[in-house]
């Protein structure tokens, strides 16, 4: 078994949500084809606070979320959507979660923990 999850950093250094995607279905196809009986599980991107992190907006890894739940189905690969779960009523990073709007603080590194221990425990 194995989580992909891809950050933000590649938007912010410009790259389009196009690129992430290529990015995510290199990866899927790699281990596919190294390992076809591996179980993967891809990860929603988590949001950030785009007010500061304005290089990372939401609506681009939205975007990205939507087309990685498009090739989970597509791929019949396992998809968490951990995005919700770390947003706010905004839509925003929830700054119970988070220390800086980007990263998770201790509580969202331990929902985070939880919420993938589900899956490993299957």
């Amino acid at each position: 078994m194995i989580f992909i999850m891809i950050g933000t950093n590649d938007l912010a250094y410009g790259k389009t949500v196009e690129y992430v995607i290529e990015n995510y279905q290199k990866i899927i196809d790699r281990i596919q084809a190294a390992s076809p009986d591996t179980e993967i599980i891809l990860q929603a991107v988590l949001p950030v606070e785009d007010a500061i992190h304005y290089t990372r907006p939401n609506e681009s890894i939205r975007a990205i979320n939507t087309q990685l739940k498009e090739i989970s189905q597509n791929e019949n690969i396992q998809y968490i959507d951990i995005h919700t779960t770390f947003s706010d009523e905004n839509g925003k990073l929830n700054k119970i979660y988070s220390i800086d709007g980007l990263h998770l603080n201790g509580a969202g590194y331990l929902l985070w923990k939880d919420i993938l221990m589900n899956y490993i425990d299957k």
